[in-house]
């Protein structure tokens, strides 16, 4: 990689040849190189998992359960927002978010669909709890889709 931004071999980069080299990545590769996690994705579940219960305890509203039917509405209703902060909210990362995409390419609702369903089906029936996406969508500003949830 060295050898590849250093063209003139001085054993040092500077930040203009790294940029040149980083631009001339596929953008697959370099995705790869900068996605790195500082705390292990088992500690960061787990405490997702043990914070998601104490919310539910909060009584944060959680009237209904989260259905499919639930989520395709709350899926409409954020297609044409931001949605990928809410899937950082819900602790996906850049790859599974990429895998999502890629299975709908031009469909943001289905996209969202699925992020909303692999998020249930990996918290699984105790933590998928309306009471932890309700906060999450809250925190990004979907209030009008976090409504169907009260």
């Amino acid at each position: 990689m060295m050898n590849e931004m250093d063209d003139k071999h001085h054993g040092l980069i500077t930040q203009f040849q790294f940029v040149k080299w980083v631009k001339k990545l596929p953008e697959e590769e370099l995705r790869h190189l900068l996605e790195f996690r500082i705390v292990p994705l088992e500690i960061t579940q787990e405490a997702h998992r043990l914070f998601s219960h104490r919310e539910a305890e909060a009584n944060v509203p959680s009237r209904y359960l989260l259905s499919d039917a639930v989520l395709e509405t709350i899926a409409e209703k954020i297609q044409n927002m931001d949605w990928h902060l809410l899937s950082n909210k819900l602790h996906f990362t850049g790859q599974e978010l990429e895998l999502i995409q890629r299975k709908q390419p031009y469909n943001p609702r289905l996209q969202i669909y699925d992020m909303l369903k692999s998020w249930k089906q990996r918290e699984g029936k105790n933590y998928a709890n309306p009471a932890v996406l309700y906060r999450a969508m809250q925190e990004c500003d979907m209030n009008e889709a976090a409504q169907l949830l009260t």
